[in-house]
């Protein structure tokens, strides 16, 4: 599995709740492609969103927001680094 970071911006912005919903809708989605939410970032006015996911590659997220018909500004791969507490076993 890879780390992937994902920025999108919206024209009418999102409030907490429309972005749970989206969320729930395209759950069936995420299951097949193999990509898991790791933890989100909604601009405080709501117009973007800023997303950290795994999957299997690049392309299995690709898929995912072609099929539910969701835009993207960028998207990249990245590797975490290990904090010190990672490192140290706590």
């Amino acid at each position: 599995m890879v780390s992937l970071f994902l920025e999108r911006d919206f024209d009418i912005p999102l409030d907490l709740n429309a972005l749970r919903q989206r969320t729930q809708d395209h759950l069936p989605c995420w299951q097949i492609y193999r990509v898991e939410w790791q933890e989100s970032f909604l601009s405080y006015d709501g117009s973007s969103l800023y997303c950290h996911f795994t999957a299997p590659d690049m392309e299995a997220l690709r898929s995912v927001l072609r099929t539910s018909g969701s835009g993207y500004r960028a998207m990249w791969q990245f590797e975490p680094h290990p904090t010190g507490e990672d490192e140290a076993g706590i």
